[in-house]
């Protein structure tokens, strides 16, 4: 008789099979990673790895959301005003340049990277970028309505603003060298746009 298991540990199982997975995707990429791999990686067997998650796609969009909620969790714990927000967010993506090539997110370029013709990834791209635009609309409303800002240009066009540019960041700085691209500096650079645009009251 198979031994029952609590939910809490297969919740603690799930996470460490997706911190596992997490590594082998950032060392091989997402294609070339396999189940087996996968399995070795968290040392269990191929039943219990089966047993969580049907194949690698699924594993990849587990760890995808589990990434989504703990950035929104952290900005959510965030007192500060709409600007130290965005400046939140801005420094953070700042300071992730230096680790890029060993982060998750070049694996995420290359799953998206046939978005244009795979319904569900492309789908996946636009709901990241909404969400993106979303989040960055909301923090410029929170700052206009308390006083901070007062919006020279359309509210949405300056979020979109924000997400091509960091996207844009990212992909130069995944293929070229840092001392040419100067994300860091570029980053500094956008703070000041944004400072203009915004209309930032500072105090």
């Amino acid at each position: 008789m198979t031994p029952k298991v609590s939910e809490e540990y297969k919740r603690k199982k799930r996470i460490e099979i997706l911190k596992a997975a997490s590594q082998v995707f950032q060392l091989k990429g997402f294609e070339p990673t396999t189940m087996k791999d996968i399995k070795e990686a968290a040392n269990i067997s191929f039943g219990a790895l089966y047993s969580y998650f049907s194949n690698t796609e699924e594993i990849f969009l587990e760890i995808l959301e589990l990434s989504n909620v703990e950035n929104d969790s952290k900005e959510n714990e965030l007192e500060a005003t709409a600007w130290g927000k965005i400046e939140f967010l801005l420094d953070t993506q700042a300071a992730g340049f230096d680790r890029l090539q060993q982060s998750m997110v070049p694996v995420t370029y290359e799953y998206l990277m046939t978005s244009w013709r795979e319904e569900k990834r492309r789908q996946l791209l636009q709901n990241r970028y909404e969400q993106g635009v979303k989040e960055l609309l909301s923090f410029i409303q929170q700052g206009k309505a308390n006083g901070e800002f007062s919006p020279t240009l359309s509210e949405t066009a300056i979020a979109k603003m924000i997400i091509s540019t960091l996207e844009g960041l990212n992909i130069s700085s995944l293929f070229l060298e840092q001392k040419l691209v100067e994300a860091k500096n570029q980053i500094e650079v956008l703070k000041s746009v944004l400072k203009t645009i915004l209309n930032l009251k500072e105090n």
